[in-house]
């Protein structure tokens, strides 16, 4: 019988939630208006004219939204986790992904920002954050935990920073769009192995890459989680 979480084990998705809050509280206090990072990044990937650049960005952009990005790519991965490791673990990888989303969306609409006037989007106020690097900080992250392969961690950091970088170099969205996308993704993927170490310990890795959180047992003393998974 599993005892109940505890707030400890909450600890590292709050910490790496703290770069989205910083920008969340930010941006509502000038309104939606661009930071002064983010004209400043602008700037910079403005003056970039090296050729196929663009070209480049629109790519990593269309592997990261739309239907390849947000429904065949997941479902690819999931398969793949299936494969790899268990169905418990796939249906975590989808619950994580659309934890993400959910919680991408929900932001999107409360705080309202309009796209940069290079987007090309007038009228849309659904900048901040980045949904494409969110799923992508989510799907990589997710990955590299439910796999438990140590050589993946690469993927988990420059995926989402990739994406990032070719959402800006076209111009849809500001600098502090993506970042805090990418924490908010990234929190999100932690979050659901929690949950799942709770819930569904089997779906996890026997050596998982992060400590199992803390539980409790039935007499009431901090433990930590051991459960054995099997593929």
């Amino acid at each position: 019988m599993h005892g109940s979480l505890s707030p400890r084990a909450f600890a590292l998705p709050a910490l790496v939630l703290v770069p989205f809050v910083v920008l969340l509280v930010a941006v509502l206090a000038v309104h939606g208006d661009p930071l002064g990072v983010d004209t400043w990044w602008a700037g910079v990937v403005g003056g970039w004219h090296a050729p196929g650049l663009t070209t480049g960005a629109r790519l990593v952009s269309d592997l990261g939204g739309g239907v390849v990005g947000g429904l065949e790519i997941p479902a690819a991965l999931a398969a793949l986790v299936w494969w790899l490791r268990s169905r418990a673990a796939a249906l975590v990888f989808v619950a994580g992904g659309v934890l993400s989303l959910a919680a991408t969306q929900v932001v999107k609409h409360l705080v309202d920002r309009p796209r940069p006037p290079t987007a090309g989007m007038a009228g849309s106020f659904d900048s901040f954050p980045s949904g494409h690097v969110a799923n992508a900080a989510t799907l990589a992250l997710l990955l590299v935990l439910l796999l438990g392969v140590r050589w993946l961690w690469p993927v988990a950091v420059v995926w989402p920073a990739v994406m990032a970088l070719s959402r800006t170099v076209l111009g849809v969205h500001w600098l502090s769009d993506t970042v805090a996308a990418a924490s908010l993704g990234a929190a999100a993927a932690l979050v659901t192995v929690v949950l799942a170490a709770r819930f569904a310990p089997r779906a996890l890795p026997a050596r998982p890459l992060w400590p199992r959180p803390a539980q409790a047992d039935e007499s009431g003393s901090w433990q930590v989680a051991r459960a054995s998974v099997h593929p």
